[in-house]
């Protein structure tokens, strides 16, 4: 751990976030590529150290969120506790993990290129992560996003709080 002001923290995960967005867009750049070139970038590695950035990201949300919990670390209001707040940002991190997948280019192969000729012109193209693996990897995402809404949903469902009601809402 090393320790650090709530305002270094937070220039910390801009940052992250930064270096999270230069590597998504690498990948997105250099899965597909024409297959006489080399890929400027290990494209699975990256895959990788973004895992490790969003995970980090996540880390670092809920050290912030901690940082400004009025109740002392590690007392639970009514069962909340910092499992639940690491799962909504881990939510979260899912559902753009979807966007990421989704938005990778997976040419893959002979593609026509337009041309104003009559002769047929193509490109082949090598992805270094094929369709197919794009759609396991939503389907799974999708999976543990469903999971951690159902404890969500179970949290919300069974946690009780005490709110004042001014009198114009009643």
């Amino acid at each position: 751990m090393t320790p650090m002001t709530l305002a270094k923290a937070l220039k910390h995960k801009k940052r992250v976030l930064g270096k999270i967005n230069r590597v998504t867009k690498s990948i997105h750049e250099c899965n597909s590529v024409l297959a006489e070139n080399t890929p400027r970038h290990d494209v699975l590695e990256l895959v990788k150290t973004r895992q490790l950035l969003v995970d980090h990201l996540i880390a670092v949300k809920v050290a912030i969120n901690r940082a400004n919990d009025p109740m002392p670390v590690g007392v639970a209001v009514n069962g909340a506790n910092d499992s639940i707040v690491e799962d909504i940002y881990r939510l979260a991190e899912l559902r753009g993990d979807i966007s990421f997948w989704e938005g990778i280019n997976t040419t893959d192969g002979r593609v026509a290129r337009a041309s104003f000729s009559h002769q047929a012109d193509a490109d082949t193209y090598k992805a270094t992560i094929k369709e197919n693996d794009v759609e396991e990897k939503v389907a799974e995402l999708e999976k543990r996003i469903d999971e951690i809404q159902d404890k969500l949903d179970e949290h919300n469902a069974t946690t009780k709080i005490n709110i004042n009601i001014p009198e114009i809402m009643l």
